[in-house]
């Protein structure tokens, strides 16, 4: 992990990410994603942030 310059400021996060191919995989070039991310941020004064973001993919 690389040093942190602000010691009174601290990054947790955990995401999982989803891959969906519609159709079959050799055939179709189109992929639907989701991810999702917790992220704590701060360590007096802690933040708790929800993202969630959905993707599609054409001719990857």
């Amino acid at each position: 992990m690389p040093p942190s310059y602000d010691p009174g400021r601290t990054v947790n996060s955990y995401s999982v990410l989803l891959r969906y191919y519609l159709g079959h995989w050799t055939a179709v070039n189109i992929a639907m994603h989701a991810e999702y991310t917790y992220r704590i941020t701060g360590k007096a004064d802690k933040l708790n942030e929800n993202m969630l973001l959905f993707g599609l993919d054409f001719a990857f």
